[in-house]
């Protein structure tokens, strides 16, 4: 089997297998990918579960807009530091085998915190502690489980596998915030972090029968792991045309994302007097948006001109993040986080999709770390949103976020023809 730097490994004998009748699933004809699949829907569930319950608690705690925010900025704090070294590490040892421990310690500290919230002194710091130790563990896991995603599959289908793979984790984040917000308001918070717990182990037990090859890492173990994060930097900036995609998957995680998810809890109350339950709906609309958006992505195939439909996707997540601003009745916030969700997976799954197609197996860990280091900059849009929150207002705060995304996406779209003229292995 070749190692070719420029394809993605694919099991051989599912490689032949003959033409796909449903363009839609045709990845899931791919057993190892099946099980990749299925593990992202435990993985998925587990952490909207999680998220939605821990905003809750901190508003429910603290009453403050600024401390929400920052909740939602620290948990992808570590992705600056444990991104990259997960992308190193998916490049040196067996990806598999480092999911399944990665994600066994954050099945334990979930139970951990379950505990503590059941049965003991809950604090605001304990929020930021688990809130930091979980992103840590997500930081670790995304490299590792994207870089799968493209060995699962051959290089055909990957724009097919990423768009799949985003629809298992929007179907749960439709699903996940909802069934929090009903679980606090029937059993109470504790309950949601035991039921994380479960969902991660399953998301082990689906990753143990995972059988992928993977390139040769003689190279990358021969030197140290600094070495091999230089070479990483060193790869994408030899690459000019994934450097400008790494560069605008910045503008969401700086004033989407922050101002949407982070202080919805502050939304929900202030604009829609809604309690828990409206809270998990109005995220579960942007996750079902999300979903949607995913499912069109693989139904229509591969796309030639991806560049612009990333350009299209990433303004239309500003302009409906502009139009949930201003809404003050319920049917509409949902259909305007719709909307905005559609648009950001479609842009996002186009975005994943390009980077990976151009990158070689054996650098893929690496510049998918990279790639997920925008990420880490959403503590700087969790601080401002909970800033802007908390001194103007959440409705105001929003659209101050979407027209900033707006209006650099239109900018770095009219003045990178890298990014207007992006394609897959281009």
């Amino acid at each position: 089997m070749s190692n070719d730097s420029r394809e993605p490994v694919a099991p051989a004998e599912e490689a032949r297998q003959g033409p796909r009748r449903f363009q839609t699933f045709s990845s899931l004809q791919y057993r190892d990918f099946r099980y990749l699949w299925t593990s992202t829907m435990f993985a998925s569930a587990g952490n909207w579960v999680q998220q939605v319950t821990l905003g809750w608690l901190a508003y429910y705690l603290t009453g403050s807009a600024f401390i929400v925010g920052s909740l939602s900025g620290v948990r992808s704090l570590p992705f600056l530091i444990a991104g990259p070294i997960g992308g190193v590490l998916s490049d040196r040892m067996d990806r598999r085998k480092l999911l399944i421990v990665s994600q066994s310690i954050s099945a334990g500290v979930a139970l951990i915190f379950a505990g503590v919230v059941k049965w003991g002194d809950l604090q605001v710091w304990h929020l930021f502690v688990f809130s930091l130790i979980s992103g840590a563990g997500w930081a670790l896991n995304n490299p590792l489980r994207q870089a799968l995603v493209a060995n699962s599959v051959p290089r055909e289908s990957l724009m097919n596998a990423i768009a799949l793979n985003s629809t298992a984790f929007n179907l749960n984040r439709a699903i996940g915030p909802a069934l929090g917000g009903v679980l606090i308001a029937l059993t109470g918070p504790a309950t949601n972090f035991f039921l994380q717990a479960v969902l991660f182990l399953g998301f082990v037990l689906m990753i143990i029968p995972i059988r992928v090859p993977q390139a040769d890492v003689t190279a990358s173990r021969s030197e140290s792991m600094m070495a091999n994060f230089r070479g990483g930097i060193r790869y994408v900036r030899q690459m000019p045309t994934i450097m400008a995609l790494i560069m605008i998957a910045v503008v969401p995680s700086l004033f989407i994302f922050p101002f949407t998810q982070g202080i919805m809890p502050v939304f929900a109350e202030e604009v829609l007097h809604a309690g828990p339950s409206g809270l998990g709906i109005l995220l579960s609309s942007n996750g079902f948006g999300a979903f949607l958006g995913t499912l069109m992505l693989a139904s229509v195939g591969n796309v030639t001109h991806m560049g612009m439909l990333l350009l299209g996707a990433a303004a239309g997540t500003g302009v409906g993040i502009v139009f949930f601003s201003f809404t003050t009745w319920m049917p509409l916030s949902m259909l305007a986080l719709m909307l905005a969700g559609g648009f950001q997976q479609v842009y996002m799954s186009t975005n994943n999709t390009l980077i990976q197609s151009m990158t070689s197996d054996e650098y893929r860990g690496r510049v998918m770390s990279l790639y997920m280091l925008d990420i880490g900059f959403a503590p700087l849009g969790g601080l401002l949103a909970g800033t802007l929150a908390q001194t103007m207002g959440a409705p105001r705060a929003v659209l101050v976020g979407g027209v900033t995304a707006l209006v650099l996406v239109v900018l770095m779209g009219a003045l990178s023809r890298r990014i207007r003229e992006a394609r897959p292995g281009r």
